[in-house]
């Protein structure tokens, strides 16, 4: 895999991040055909966000840390979480998104929306 600049790996951060609340939105105004279990899944991984952005105990780089994690471990395997070189993956797309003018607003945003819709279940 080549290696990606990290204005790269943020703006493929940015499109996932919209594209999972765009699904959310969708998933919510229409029903969707297809498997239950998918549609379990996604559901359960639509609530683990909600259950990050929603913790108050945590700082806002620790929520932001978390989405990225849950994202990341959706997209790449939940088997990485433990390993090091994942966290360190989490840790630098976290610094790059934190460097980021848009990175950090569209961040912001997630989490605002999660926990609105958060509160709303």
């Amino acid at each position: 895999m080549p290696v990606m600049d990290p204005v790269s790996q943020v703006d493929q951060l940015v499109l996932l991040l919209r594209q999972r609340l765009l699904e959310r939105s969708a998933a919510r105004t229409r029903h969707r055909g297809g498997s239950e279990a998918r549609d379990r899944a996604r559901l359960s991984a639509a609530q683990r966000l909600q259950q990050i952005a929603a913790l108050e105990t945590l700082g806002e780089r620790e929520v932001r840390r978390g989405i990225v994690q849950s994202l990341l471990a959706e997209r790449l395997g939940r088997e990485l979480i433990n390993d090091a070189n994942f966290q360190q993956t989490i840790d630098d797309v976290v610094d790059a998104l934190e460097r980021d003018e848009t990175g950090r607003v569209v961040m912001s945003e997630v989490i605002v929306q999660l926990r609105r819709t958060a509160g709303a279940d």
